[in-house]
């Protein structure tokens, strides 16, 4: 259920920075994914991260 949950807030955020941007450029979406690409890497990254994190401490606990 946990990982159901982390995906689905990974895919919220990603989404929602494409959104934005989509919104305030009015440019295509190939643009914009080519633009954000940096951000969408970064977020998954820190995602992994902080689950590797809570995982570690939850089996530690």
């Amino acid at each position: 259920m946990e990982k159901l949950i982390s995906a689905w807030s990974y895919i919220a955020i990603i989404v929602g920075i494409l959104l934005a941007e989509k919104v305030s450029t009015k440019a295509t979406w190939w643009n914009i994914l080519k633009s954000e690409f940096w951000e969408i890497i970064l977020v998954i990254f820190v995602g992994l991260i902080a689950s590797a994190i809570i995982k570690y401490y939850k089996s530690n606990k």
